[in-house]
């Protein structure tokens, strides 16, 4: 059904168009390298899982980061957006690894990040990438109704503006641009928007399902 309802394609226009849209206006140079984007939706068997519904645009040569493969609800970025019903950003979600090549102190502490910060146990923070520190987890809406995420990352630290702070710590005569804007803003751009109705009408053989495994089951 997704293949169907084209939302590869519409994944693809939402990083080739969308993104560099959303980044210029925010006064973001746009670069379009190291950067790769899929999406996610409520898995329809297991509980509290989300599912990966298409590949990575731009393919993945590796082969690794295919659909198909599940997250829990708690794990990172797209599980923390998922449970706030919010579109997120963030410039550095694991700091100091932008370096090409990271020591084994900074692999050490990414994973510490990964473990505190955003939910995943040592073991599964020790497999995500952590060359990629710059991420956004965007809500896929259409007509009212949540459907799934747009997660997008990249190799360049603060890709997609910088990690929120709040404006008593920055000086007077300092703008930067918010990660999370960025995320609320692609949220709602009709790009996106149509990647969103695309999504929603892939699932919509599916609404009558309902998640019915938990894990251990």
């Amino acid at each position: 059904m997704a293949d169907v309802r084209a939302v590869s394609e519409r994944l693809k226009a939402a990083i080739e168009t969308a993104l560099p849209n959303v980044l210029n206006n925010k006064q973001l140079n746009w670069e379009p390298s190291g950067v790769r984007a899929t999406s996610h939706v409520d898995d329809i068997v297991f509980i509290s899982f989300l599912y990966q519904l298409v590949d990575y645009f731009p393919p993945d040569r590796s082969g690794s980061s295919r659909a198909g493969r599940r997250f829990s609800q708690r794990y990172g970025i797209i599980g923390q957006s998922w449970r706030l019903n919010e579109s997120l950003g963030r410039g550095a979600a694991v700091s100091g690894m932008a370096d090409p090549s990271p020591t084994r102190d900074d692999r050490k502490r990414a994973i510490k990040q990964l473990v505190e910060k955003w939910g995943m146990t040592e073991e599964e923070a020790g497999r995500v990438s952590h060359e990629r520190p710059a991420t956004l987890s965007v809500m896929l809406r259409y007509d009212g109704q949540r459907y799934g995420v747009l997660y997008i990352d990249s190799t360049r630290e603060n890709a997609f503006g910088a990690d929120s702070i709040s404006e008593d710590q920055l000086p007077t005569t300092s703008k930067r641009a918010d990660a999370n804007d960025v995320a609320r803003a692609l949220e709602v751009h009709a790009v996106t928007v149509r990647l969103a109705r695309a999504v929603g009408e892939a699932l919509e053989p599916l609404r009558l399902a309902a998640p019915f495994l938990e894990v251990g089951q």
